[in-house]
């Protein structure tokens, strides 16, 4: 996997802020190569959605992040309030933010932040 595959995965899980989304998008139309990469990719997900088995979480998966998020609420809420974010902070953004690092642990990968570290 190459620095162009993350961008192509990225851009298919809309993962990219709007001027990466928008240089991506500019790298596609001037190199067809690149655009049957993401043909590719995206017919794959699409495949694979398509045939996957879905499965619910269990019902005390929520009970369980909610019971784990006191103490570290008051810390993320700190850090935003330092940073000047008001938005997205509190209970709900903290469980989002639990929830997220449950499946990437699950999952067995990271992802990387391409909204704010990387440009195409």
């Amino acid at each position: 996997m190459n620095d162009d595959d993350l961008w192509l995965d990225a851009l298919l899980d809309d993962e990219l802020d709007a001027a990466a989304s928008l240089a991506l998008q500019r790298r596609l139309a001037a190199e067809p190569a690149l655009q049957r990469r993401l043909d590719d990719r995206r017919a794959l997900r699409d495949t694979i959605r398509g045939q996957a088995t879905r499965h619910a979480a269990p019902g005390d998966l929520r009970a369980n992040l909610m019971a784990m998020l006191p103490a570290q609420a008051d810390v993320r809420e700190h850090a935003h309030a330092d940073a000047g974010a008001g938005a997205g902070t509190g209970v709900g953004a903290g469980v989002a933010g639990i929830e997220s690092a449950v499946f990437t642990a699950a999952a067995g990968f990271p992802r990387p932040m391409l909204k704010s570290r990387m440009n195409p």
